[in-house]
């Protein structure tokens, strides 16, 4: 009586594993909160520093363009529009694509490394005086648009509870032609990520 019971509770222990199997999808990973949205475009905000003194801002849009199933490798494209000032100086206004790879952690902890490429219109914060037959003249505002380029690294973690990820991103830009000669720039971002829904 006792082998037949232990035979029975072995064969109902067997049935629960194997219905439970067949009703999870294959292949599928275990879940947890921490897993990246699976939403494949995200928006977002964040400060930006130019030279990591000069103030400013700028919003973005991400579209994740390939991924591994668990979302753990991605290839992610995406533009950013900003802005900064540098007082007495001049005032930024740029546009810059990027492409990038991140690599995300089971526990939603990002790393990733972008190249960006984009256009700089810079304006001088004050008005430009030129001498013109011996006479000064006012010239107005002057702005030179320049190209903006370089690579930039950052850190993430994914919140997906609201879909939100805080990141910091560090990276330097190449400003070009300025008197025929490139200009280094050291830039910081500091927002957050948000997935569609």
């Amino acid at each position: 009586m006792k082998t037949e019971t232990i035979a029975a509770l072995a064969v109902a222990v067997a049935t629960h594993a194997s219905a439970a199997r067949a009703q999870a999808p294959a292949g599928a990973p275990p879940p947890t909160d921490a897993r990246a949205p699976t939403s494949r475009h995200s928006i977002e905000a964040s400060v930006y520093l130019h030279q990591l003194v000069h103030p400013g801002a700028q919003v973005g849009y991400s579209y994740r363009l390939l991924s591994t199933a668990d979302e753990v490798h991605s290839l992610i494209v995406g533009v950013d529009v900003g802005t900064y000032v540098w007082l007495r100086h001049s005032i930024g206004v740029f546009v810059l694509p990027r492409v990038g790879y991140r690599l995300r952690t089971p526990g939603g902890f990002h790393a990733e490394v972008n190249m960006h490429a984009g256009y700089l219109q810079g304006v001088l914060a004050s008005e430009s005086f030129d001498v013109v037959d011996g006479a000064v003249v006012a010239s107005g505002r002057a702005g030179y648009p320049y190209a903006y380029l370089g690579p930039s690294a950052g850190v993430g973690y994914a919140i997906r509870a609201i879909r939100v990820t805080p990141f910091a991103r560090i990276g330097v830009q190449w400003q070009l032609p300025v008197f025929d000669q490139s200009l280094m720039r050291l830039v910081a971002a500091v927002g957050a990520e948000v997935a569609f829904r």
